[in-house]
């Protein structure tokens, strides 16, 4: 009666590390695209506030406030079937250049991005999708 438990404790044991060994050796499906344009937009303002003790006690402190536009790049994306608008995650993301050969995969909300040479993953926030339509031949 002792050996039961045991058993199937074991059992238990053994489908628990053949389930996780599987779930760790799941490689991600990465779809292959490519960068075909980057443009820089304007993502939020800087203020840097000019405080001053005068300007705090006459109630102008704001109008000496200096703005400053910040830039963000977003790339366009094109797959067979899909043309992506994306922005990299961090402000200073490494540059991807122009008409390079990229593979993406889509987790959750955001979209994992490395060059087809690299390794070297960034992350990317989906701001538009689009179907692509078929390249037009010259004729």
């Amino acid at each position: 009666m002792g050996k039961l438990p045991v058993a199937g404790l074991s059992v238990f044991c053994l489908v628990a590390g053949l389930t996780t060994s599987l779930w760790a050796g799941h490689k991600r499906d990465w779809a292959p695209g490519t960068i075909v344009a980057m443009k820089s937009s304007e993502c939020g303002a800087h203020v840097s506030a000019g405080n001053s003790v005068l300007g705090t006690v006459l109630g102008t402190q704001g109008e000496s406030a200096k703005r400053q536009v910040v830039l963000c790049k977003d790339y366009t994306l094109r797959t067979d079937s899909t043309i992506y608008t994306i922005r990299p995650k961090k402000q200073n993301a490494d540059l991807l250049p122009v008409n390079a050969a990229v593979e993406f995969y889509i987790d959750k909300d955001k979209m994992k991005l490395r060059r087809a040479d690299s390794k070297k993953q960034q992350e990317f926030m989906v701001l538009a999708e689009l179907p692509a339509t078929p390249a037009k031949t010259g004729n």
